[in-house]
């Protein structure tokens, strides 16, 4: 920016106008497979080390469990480790 002028820059990929439609097609269906396998890898490795998130349901029997012991466990918004 020499002269004060913001010049447009292009980043990323350009794909020619002359680009096979076939191509596109196989492009996305090898990322889906691959987002697939990554998703099912990230969930093996939440399971094997025990990961949950914030909000996160429990297990559907622990959770009848809970409730069927009424509410003398009130554990809401309480961090225990």
């Amino acid at each position: 920016m020499p002269s004060g002028t913001a010049l447009p820059r292009h980043t990323g990929v350009r794909i020619p106008r002359d680009f096979p439609a076939y191509s596109i097609q196989k492009i996305i269906e090898t990322l889906s497979q691959q987002l697939q396998a990554k998703g099912k890898e990230l969930n093996e490795f939440r399971e094997k080390h025990n990961i949950r998130l914030m909000g996160e349901d429990e297990k559907p029997a622990a959770k009848e469990n809970s409730e069927g012991a009424g509410a003398k466990s009130s554990s809401a918004g309480v961090l225990v480790s």
